[in-house]
């Protein structure tokens, strides 16, 4: 199992990557999303890019981080060999913070 986590990533950060190179041996991965504060507008991406891949692939454009609040997560699971996740958020409210935490196994 590995845990990689990003915390307090704002609108203004854009996309973040999650580096599985070392760890592109694990095909089960659980994307858990935490906010500051319910934001009231803003969606999450989920992509993927294979190991020895050039691009990433979208897995999901849809994620809606308004029904999430400072104790309701979401928890998505991506069933995917990878050799980096990218997640970008979209109209995220820009007061607010969210914490990306991967579990890869």
């Amino acid at each position: 199992m590995n845990i990689l986590t990003k915390t307090g990533l704002t609108q203004a950060d854009g996309a973040e990557t999650f580096d599985l190179k070392e760890e592109n041996a694990f095909a089960t991965q659980q994307l858990q999303i935490e906010v500051s504060a319910q934001p009231t507008v803003g969606t999450l991406a989920i992509a993927a890019k294979s190991p020895g891949g050039t691009v990433f692939s979208v897995l999901d454009s849809t994620i809606d981080m308004t029904v999430l609040t400072a104790t309701n997560a979401k928890i998505v699971q991506i069933d995917v060999l990878a050799e980096a996740i990218k997640i970008t958020p979209t109209g995220f409210d820009a007061g607010k913070t969210y914490n990306a935490i991967l579990v890869s196994k």
